[in-house]
């Protein structure tokens, strides 16, 4: 078309990259940009708490075995690693297509809670009557939530911020995962 740009470019409304983009006027940096924000931080508590609950949770086998010396012990710690690892295999093939059809911040949203809870459950459960069998039990379902939560993050970054701040925007939610670690 005569007097305008190649790099002129007609976006849809409603378009999730219709922000303007990096270099353009009005390109706001990620942590400016709300949505991203939210997410980055939110990812920061929700890592942070998930890697202490594991730390307190070995601390609770530890105390069910005594220091991990009676017997059975060794065996528990195969059944806690069975019990996070079944519910990738179980669920994760079919995670992805279930949550294309999701309003993916809702999903979000639900499954960090119901982490959240989960996680808050299992010392009152043991003090409870005890026993690991219910902990183990609310690992799955915890885990079994982190299945559905990880393709839905992923897959909302990209509404979140615009194509050119992609990137950027992944390597600063793998820096909270870093930061979280560390904490």
């Amino acid at each position: 078309m005569p007097g305008v740009s190649e790099a002129a470019e007609v976006r849809p409304p409603g378009d999730a990259h219709a922000a303007p983009r990096v270099g353009e006027p009005g390109a706001l940096p990620l942590f400016a940009q709300r949505n991203f924000s939210v997410l980055w931080w939110g990812q920061l508590i929700s890592l942070s708490g998930e890697r202490s609950a594991y730390l307190a949770l070995l601390a609770l086998l530890a105390e069910h075995t005594q220091g991990m010396s009676k017997p059975g012990s060794g065996w528990l710690l195969s059944l806690l690693a069975n019990v996070t690892l079944a519910p990738v295999l179980l669920f994760a093939p079919w995670a992805g297509p279930w949550i294309d059809r999701c309003n993916l911040r809702h999903v979000v949203v639900a499954c960090d809670v119901l982490r959240a809870v989960i996680v808050l459950m299992i010392p009152f459960l043991y003090r409870v009557d005890g026993d690991v069998a219910p902990v183990f039990l609310l690992l799955f379902l915890l885990f079994t939530s982190g299945v559905f939560f990880l393709p839905a993050k992923s897959a909302l970054t990209p509404q979140l911020v615009p194509e050119p701040q992609l990137l950027a925007a992944n390597t600063w939610l793998t820096v909270a995962g870093i930061i979280a670690a560390g904490a």
